[in-house]
């Protein structure tokens, strides 16, 4: 199948599931949390907010799951809800965590809810989502612009069969602690690199409000950086920062941007990500002298100055420095213009390549 075709066809799987999760709710939510009287509507509300949030731009979210009551009570899901059902929250807000942390079990276990054998694959179906999601791009992490690296697996019954699969996470944009509606939709997932996913985003979305008053805010706030919130794709958060490099990183803002957008930039960590690809620019620059033959000051600056405009970073590290190039050009500019700089890199390379000398 082709990519595309994987894509639409997996998506389409995905939104069964969820929609089998609607219709099954009585044989999925463990009882008492299913006879309650309220467990009906809310399934109802979840489901609209599913199909109705990423297609009506003024739509009231439904399910307003109270994240905050449940936030710091890791012990809930211990002996099967018994500490849920002894506690003194109401039958509400008890069916509201059961039904998201259904949904979390079904997102971890998509293999077991899916049929592949129509994929002809071995690959997980979070492997396959990955390497379908990049139909015309290059499948860059969806935070940090990295290139995700790949590898191939073999078919344990047969070795001539051989898939390549992306060393990727699925993220979740909105995040699904707080939506528990938007856990099994697709269009609010994007693959990010291991690095990313393992704790690079901010726990909290926004502090303060009720679900639909944080969904209103990110709404204003993805407006006010020139986004559109139904076509989020988190690379673009980027396209708000001016970032240069001289004798140090400078990280500039829009200073007019709302209050709203900044805690979108800070939940989302793009300085933290500026800093840590800048943090790479020494280790691609010495990657690469590494595999040239620099014998003389002279050759050290022609390379320099063919890297101002190059992609070498890229081809030779894997590390991408794609989301803001000016990273990379400012820092070898400030190499390369800098007399002192440029004999003390030179000092460097010598003492690296001491047996040609």
């Amino acid at each position: 199948m082709y990519k595309l075709q994987i894509y639409e066809s997996l998506k389409k799987d995905v939104i069964n599931i969820f929609e089998n999760f609607c219709e099954k709710y009585k044989e999925i939510i463990p009882k008492p949390f299913n006879e309650y009287s309220c467990c009906a509507q809310l399934i109802q509300n979840l489901r609209n907010d599913y199909f109705k949030f990423y297609q009506e731009e003024d739509y009231q979210l439904s399910f307003l799951y109270p994240h905050e009551l449940f936030k710091n009570q890791k012990g809930l899901k211990k002996d099967k809800y018994k500490k849920l059902l002894e506690s003194s929250y109401t039958e509400e807000e008890k069916t509201y965590y059961v039904i998201n942390s259904e949904l979390k079990k079904i997102f971890e276990n998509l293999d077991k809810s899916i049929d592949k054998t129509k994929y002809q694959t071995n690959l997980s179906v979070k492997q396959l989502f990955n390497y379908s999601y990049f139909i015309d791009s290059q499948p860059r992490c969806c935070f940090c612009g990295q290139l995700l690296e790949s590898s191939i697996k073999e078919d344990k019954d047969n070795k001539n069969k051989k898939e390549e699969y992306l060393h990727a996470d699925i993220e979740h944009i909105i995040p699904k602690d707080q939506f528990p509606q938007f856990t099994l939709h697709p269009e609010n997932w994007a693959p990010c690199c291991k690095e990313c996913n393992m704790g690079e985003k901010r726990t909290a979305f926004f502090k303060d409000g009720t679900t639909q008053e944080k969904i209103d805010k990110y709404k204003l706030a993805i407006k006010a950086l020139g986004l559109e919130y139904n076509k989020l794709h988190p690379l673009k958060l980027w396209n708000n920062y001016k970032i240069t490099y001289n004798n140090s990183l400078k990280i500039e803002i829009n200073n007019n941007l709302s209050e709203e957008a900044k805690k979108i930039l800070s939940f989302y960590g793009i300085e933290h990500r500026i800093e840590t690809m800048a943090s790479h620019c020494y280790d691609i620059l010495f990657n690469i002298i590494r595999h040239s033959d620099i014998r003389s000051p002279e050759s050290l600056e022609r390379l320099l100055e063919n890297m101002v405009s190059s992609n070498w970073h890229e081809i030779n590290d894997g590390y991408s420095l794609n989301n803001s190039p000016q990273i990379w050009q400012e820092f070898i500019e400030s190499i390369l213009y800098d007399e002192c700089k440029l004999m003390a890199l030179w000092d460097e390379v010598k003492s690296m390549n001491m047996s040609i000398f």
